[in-house]
């Protein structure tokens, strides 16, 4: 009787054990999938940034600095690439005045 509580016991232990695993697993998939999403509309905003700025020829401070804590942010989660030259030729850019 021992036995088979013992044996018992082991079974439930080690489908537990597999349930956390492909627990784990399934919020491993979806966490790198979030990732993938957060990369790419970072991306986008680089993007759209590097069109508006280079257009205009010159950016502010403020704008140079969310652009940088983006870029870093994209980079963190590893994007890179296109990325990387629209951060280089922005960052480049000259600072433009603030107008009143």
């Amino acid at each position: 009787m021992k036995r088979k509580l013992k044996e018992k016991d082991a079974e439930l232990v080690r489908a537990r054990e597999q349930n956390l695993v492909r627990e784990n697993k399934s919020q491993n998939d979806r966490m790198d999938k979030m990732t993938k999403a957060i990369v790419c509309l970072q991306r986008m905003s680089l993007v759209d940034a590097h069109s508006k700025y280079m257009a205009e020829g010159a950016m502010n401070v403020d704008a140079k600095r969310s652009m940088e804590d983006l870029y870093a942010s994209y980079h963190d989660l590893g994007g890179n690439g296109i990325g990387t030259k629209l951060h280089d030729d922005m960052i480049h850019l000259p600072e433009q005045k603030y107008s009143n």
